[in-house]
């Protein structure tokens, strides 16, 4: 998930989340990354292995670590 706002994706998650659960499923949150990225400094850009994170950025994209490899 690609969002511009920590609202859009708070939106986005709590809609994941309501599919999810139609669907008997769950979010595995040791296989999740949030990563944060601005046009900022490289001190700017974080990774962070917690749902719900409730910092602001410019782009906050979601990753399974199937993804990175």
């Amino acid at each position: 998930m690609l969002a511009g706002s920590e609202s859009d994706l708070q939106r986005m998650m709590d809609r994941l989340n309501m599919v999810s659960v139609n669907y008997n499923m769950k979010i595995n949150t040791k296989k999740t990354k949030i990563l944060r990225v601005s046009k900022g400094s490289e001190s700017d850009n974080e990774a962070s292995n917690c749902m719900g994170n409730d910092r602001t950025s410019q782009g906050i994209l979601l990753l399974r670590k199937h993804d990175l490899r």
